[in-house]
């Protein structure tokens, strides 16, 4: 077994995997066409950041696994890695304490000056009164997700004496009494925060969060630290509100585009304090990362066990092979769910129905997987969704019964939220065909594609026609239609796979029907607005 590294690691994890008997070449600085002509050699890679795994590189290859030792995998394509049969794996844990204390190193060195000081002295000057910083006991810190890192965060500001406040759309309040914090809007946060920290991934609804429109509502002198990700921040508008005297200050570890141009804006700002993606570079870190990587890679290609695989949820291919529908299923199960609901989840319970079902513990993540991706994104995959589910609070429970009625094996995920318990379930007919068939206490059959239109209505004649009418106007064609109802006369549920999402103003149209309840519109994959 042979692996290649491209990218530095820990001289110790290099020494992990020779002793376990695999050939390892270390040779960094590879352009793509470099790594194309040598890919076909090897059968494992690990990297970092520096090394980007796109589409030919995975066709010229006949690798097992791709080793990101890191949490980022935004340099791997992993749709190719998974059509080829290649395990990816991550590092989720191993640096979350040094991306925790550089967020501190970095807001602590905003708060009182300290890089435009040091440069003053080294400079000759002695200019005390240039440079007054601002304490941080009795102020208040905002922090913009509350996983793994922006819960330590918050800890860490408590311990200053600050008022912390948060958002988090899956955080509940039992959560929210363990940190101790205060969950609020974004737009109070906003308002509130002395110093804003984000701690979300970079997703479409994500990028530019922080807008000039967002800053402009920011409480005056308010100071912001980014630390999470590049392109969550307009960098020319915070530039701009720090030059002008809105914002008293910024802190930034990562950018839109890096390296960071010469031509930034942000260099030419002294009350910004500027590091280059220094998140995870610790001694500690690096060593962690790299031993981890090196023993989940070791364990993958000697003994098939694929530990924090990003696309695989179970030990072997065969496995997954076989039970491919039903983690699609979970998962999509989870996602429908997760739009479907309304308010702060406190529980969540998936029931396995029948017998023959296997690997329940991944079903399970990929079920949770479906529903934190909405808000998460791409760093929540079936392995870490427990851990990140329990981490917001969320109570998850898991319980295997009987056949359900005229179903030999039915999955079902029931959801605790702030505005009642809901029910969805699903199965897999013989031609490997997933089935949701029952929604929210309607019994109903429908293939869950990508874009659902729901419909709550009195059942009364007209209503039907007259949606259908509304779309039609919208320019939105019905590919399937399934309708659900407990009585006659009484509220009927319906739901449409639409072939493109309606339009805002199409759903407001739907919602103004005569007899009509409530309109929800679920896209199966897509990420929730924050």
């Amino acid at each position: 077994m042979k692996i290649l590294i491209t990218d530095p690691i820990d001289d110790k994890a290099v020494e992990h995997l020779r002793e376990r008997g695999l050939e390892v070449d270390i040779e960094t600085g590879f352009s793509s066409e470099e790594l194309i002509q040598r890919i076909g050699d090897y059968d494992g890679l690990i990297i970092r950041s520096g090394t980007t795994v796109g589409f030919e590189v995975i066709e010229a290859s006949h690798l097992q696994v791709i080793g990101r030792a890191g949490v980022g995998i935004d340099n791997i394509d992993l749709d190719a890695a998974t059509r080829k049969g290649i395990a990816v794996m991550n590092t989720p844990t191993g640096n979350t304490n040094a991306a925790v204390e550089h967020t501190w190193a970095l807001l602590l060195s905003m708060a009182r000056k300290v890089p435009a000081a040091d440069a003053s002295l080294r400079s000759g000057a002695w200019k005390r009164t240039d440079f007054v910083g601002v304490e941080l006991y009795g102020k208040t810190l905002g922090i913009i997700g509350l996983g793994r890192i922006g819960s330590r965060v918050a800890t860490r500001g408590r311990a200053f004496g600050m008022d912390v406040v948060g958002f988090d759309p899956f955080v509940n309040e039992k959560r929210e009494k363990e940190l101790g914090i205060e969950l609020v809007s974004l737009d109070d946060l906003f308002s509130r925060s002395d110093f804003i920290s984000l701690h979300v991934p970079r997703l479409p609804e994500t990028e530019g969060l922080i807008s000039a429109d967002r800053m402009a509502r920011m409480k005056r002198g308010a100071c912001l630290i980014n630390c999470a990700r590049g392109g969550l921040v307009d960098e020319e508008a915070l530039a701009e509100a720090v030059k002008s005297g809105h914002l008293g200050g910024a802190a930034l570890d990562v950018y839109q585009n890096e390296p960071l141009s010469p031509q930034s804006p942000l260099l030419e700002v002294p009350d910004i304090v500027l590091t280059p993606h220094l998140g995870a570079s610790t001694v500690e870190a690096k060593l962690q990362v790299g031993l981890q990587i090196a023993r989940q890679v070791g364990d993958a290609l000697q003994r098939g066990i694929f530990r924090e695989a990003v696309n695989l949820p179970v030990r072997d291919w065969a496995t997954f092979d076989r039970l491919r529908p039903w983690f699609s299923l979970a998962e999509r199960l989870g996602c429908l769910a997760a739009q479907f609901v309304e308010g702060a989840t406190s529980k969540i319970r998936v029931e396995f129905g029948g017998h023959g079902f296997e690997e329940m513990d991944s079903i399970l993540g990929a079920c949770l997987k479906g529903f934190l991706q909405p808000v998460m994104g791409k760093e929540v995959n079936a392995i870490n969704a427990s851990v990140l589910a329990t981490e917001r609070g969320l109570e998850i429970d898991s319980v295997t019964t009987g056949p359900s009625s005229g179903y030999s094996m039915l999955l079902s995920l029931e959801v605790d939220s702030e505005d009642g318990t809901h029910r969805f379930s699903g199965t897999i007919f013989q031609d490997r065909m997933e089935r949701v068939v029952h929604v929210d206490g309607y019994d109903m059959e429908f293939e869950p594609l990508h874009c659902l239109l729901f419909f709550r209505n009195y059942d009364r004649p007209g209503v039907i026609g007259a949606v259908g009418s509304h779309l039609g106007q919208g320019g939105t064609n019905i590919a399937q239609f399934q309708l659900g109802r407990n009585a006659p006369g009484g509220v009927a549920m319906a739901v449409l796979n639409l072939d493109s999402p309606a339009s805002l103003a199409t759903l407001e149209s739907l919602r103004g029907i005569e007899n009509m309840q409530t309109v929800r519109q679920i896209v199966l994959g897509s990420s929730r607005e924050y």
